[in-house]
């Protein structure tokens, strides 16, 4: 009798003893995967969170076309960061920088700048373009811009594709996945140094009380006159050209960013040009304009160590919303021009 109840102590002992590893090494197995799980989540160039994969991978800049019939473009409302600047006659063009999604369609596809060219290099990014100004594709060729993956239409031709239900030059578009991300794999030009130049924050949405509603920045013509309109329960821009959404094409939606950057600096006509390209000034320093969170912030911006730092009135980091942000480069001499209210 006292041998059984001996051997029974002894079972219940390692049964506990098994049942307590086991609790255990689940527990630790559980730490260890939210552990993993939250390492794996780092900050995109737009501030968001994300996949390390995503995060740590090249950005691909894509010149974009804004000519009226060009519209509506493909891809701007999938870019984290997309540049809008002045090009030839008062038509303005955009850069947008790909990171964190990977459009089908991206487009229309246009020629490379100078301004595009320093950029796309800033950002060490992949530079995705359709040929190019004189100025623009001398730079390329004789590698000025270290830190940029040139990828001309014009070398890469399979790469890209055109749309037959759109006429040229306004018919050029690009598979981000598959096109450019696997042309970057095939050259083995997927390393990349992390450039996060914004400092970013999310805030809550009843910390918001919004002041501004709504920026206009008058380029050119009508047809080029960028609107802005503050949407609360997005907390985001909605973006027109005149009183017409700006669409895009892919899934029909409005393009909505949760910033608004204006960059004031030296815009000028090249008179040794005679497609009366651009000059602008992306160096030195100069005033910016912030809108986010229905609200308006002067700000300040400078080149230094191959990157733009903005900061406050007070000389500190300039705090952006994650997400989106449009950046506006606009003629200083004309910064009366753009209105807010």
């Amino acid at each position: 009798m006292k041998l059984k109840i001996a051997v029974i102590i002894i079972l219940v002992l390692v049964v506990g003893f098994t049942g307590w590893r086991i609790w255990k090494a689940t527990r630790n197995d559980s730490s260890n995967t939210t552990s993993q799980e939250e390492v794996k989540k780092l900050p995109s160039i737009n501030g968001e969170l994300v996949d390390e994969d995503k995060a740590t991978r090249r950005p691909i800049a894509v010149v974009i076309e804004n000519h009226s019939d060009s519209r509506p473009q493909s891809g701007l409302n999938e870019a984290d960061i997309v540049y809008e600047t002045l090009a030839e006659g008062g038509i303005t063009r955009f850069l947008a920088i790909f990171q964190t999604k990977d459009p089908k369609e991206a487009g229309p596809v246009r020629s490379a700048r100078p301004y595009f060219n320093f950029l796309s290099n800033m950002w060490g990014a992949s530079y995705v373009h359709a040929g190019g100004s004189k100025q623009a594709l001398s730079e390329l060729a004789s590698r000025v811009h270290k830190n940029l993956f040139d990828v001309n239409e014009f070398s890469y031709g399979d790469y890209f594709y055109r749309d037959t239900e759109r006429y040229a030059p306004h018919n050029l578009y690009t598979d981000i996945k598959d096109d450019q991300r696997k042309l970057l794999q095939k050259k083995d030009e997927n390393l990349w140094q992390s450039r996060i130049i914004f400092q970013t924050q999310t805030t809550a949405p009843e910390q918001i009380i919004p002041e501004i509603t709504k920026v206009t920045l008058p380029f050119s013509t009508d047809s080029y006159e960028a609107t802005y309109t503050y949407d609360q329960q997005s907390n985001s821009y909605k973006r027109f050209i005149k009183s017409i959404a700006t669409i895009d094409k892919n899934g029909s939606v409005q393009v909505s960013p949760k910033n608004v950057l204006i960059m004031l600096t030296d815009i000028s006509t090249n008179p040794n040009d005679d497609l009366g390209t651009q000059n602008i000034k992306l160096t030195g320093n100069g005033p910016c304009f912030l809108f986010n969170n229905g609200k308006f912030k002067r700000c300040n911006w400078e080149y230094l160590e191959n990157r733009h730092v903005y900061t406050d009135a007070e000389g500190l980091p300039l705090v952006l919303e994650a997400g989106q942000t449009w950046i506006e480069v606009f003629p200083r001499n004309r910064q009366n021009d753009i209105k807010w209210q």
